[in-house]
């Protein structure tokens, strides 16, 4: 069996080379790292809201165990009940999936709470939260006369941000999607040349579906409803 080995981190220098290599300007004379990182940055913000949007594997998140105090009625928002203020979400989430509980510090099996779209008008607490809703991107229950163990599965966002061209990629195999989708927004909004745009974007979008795909391959076994890759961004001018 052959040796396999990790992926070495891309630098933002590497792939902005190849992006003006693709604009006929190899040598650098005029897209340098400087012109081309804003544009770089708006690729890269791109990318990572793609692997959201189609639930890629690297967006999924399980939070740390976060206390919910008795009476808590939410995580996030600062949301205060008999003086009692709710402990905050993950940083990085974005959307929250499932939401387990146990008693609080238990080694006991956590216990998936039950989501809802609107809480139930309950008025009377009991020794479990049960209930959850995701309302204005806060977590909201109905609170617990005890203390509660609370764990998160979310789709997160924890890629660094991008702030200079020595800066390192962390998201694999999209080396070559950055480089084409960076050289097309230049393209258009530099060069002001809507033919190569296209084209170049055409090696775009064909770049990050093979990158999206490596991962649904991984997880075919697994039932997940998929949405139609970037079936809205075929149908715009800009793509």
């Amino acid at each position: 069996m052959a040796d396999t080995f990790p992926q070495e981190p891309v630098k933002v220098s590497d792939i902005m080379q190849q992006s003006a290599s693709l604009l006929n300007d190899a040598l650098r004379h005029y897209f340098t790292d400087d012109v081309l990182l804003p544009y770089f940055q708006i690729a890269y913000d791109e990318i990572i809201e793609l692997l959201i949007d189609n639930n890629h594997p690297v967006t999924n998140h399980t939070s740390a165990v976060i206390v919910v105090p008795a009476k808590a009625i939410s995580i996030g928002g600062g949301l205060i009940n008999d003086n009692v203020k709710s402990p905050p979400l993950p940083i990085d989430l974005i959307e929250p999936r499932q939401v387990y509980e146990r008693d609080k510090g238990t080694n006991q099996d956590f216990i998936l709470m039950t989501r809802v779209e609107i809480l139930p008008k309950y008025t009377t607490m009991n020794n479990s939260l049960i209930y959850w809703a995701w309302e204005r991107n806060i977590i909201k229950f109905l609170g617990a006369t005890t203390d509660k163990d609370v764990s998160i599965d979310y789709i997160g966002n924890s890629f660094p941000p991008i702030v200079s061209a020595s800066n390192t990629i962390q998201i694999l195999s999209s080396k070559t999607a950055l480089a084409y989708r960076t050289a097309a927004i230049a393209a258009e909004y530099i060069g002001e040349n809507p033919d190569r745009a296209a084209s170049l974007n055409a090696f775009a979008i064909g770049a990050i579906e093979r990158m999206i795909n490596n991962s649904i391959k991984t997880r075919q076994t697994i039932a997940t409803r998929h949405r139609p890759f970037m079936s809205s961004y075929k149908t715009r001018s800009a793509w």
